[in-house]
């Protein structure tokens, strides 16, 4: 496993999710940029955020300075 910044988060990562009670991980299938309510809000998302949908269909506000547990990058360990 290895930490990375929710910027540096792309599609295909397997990733350290709350939901998944097994492993603990999901799958990024999709990311987008974040450009609701609090997107221009400083103090809420002072360098941005995406929207990242899983492979099990859950979707997540990601910050783009928020650590991360990386597990997988293209189907290799981290």
């Amino acid at each position: 496993m290895k930490m990375i910044s929710g910027a540096e988060l792309q599609v295909g990562d397997t990733i350290g999710v709350w939901w998944d009670k097994h492993t603990k991980r999901d799958t990024v299938s999709e990311l987008r940029e974040y450009n609701g309510t609090y997107a221009n809000d400083p103090k809420v998302f002072p360098f941005g955020a995406r929207i990242a949908r899983f492979v099990s269909d859950n979707g997540m506000t990601i910050p783009n300075d928020v650590t991360i547990e990386l597990y997988y990058r293209n189907g290799i360990a981290q």
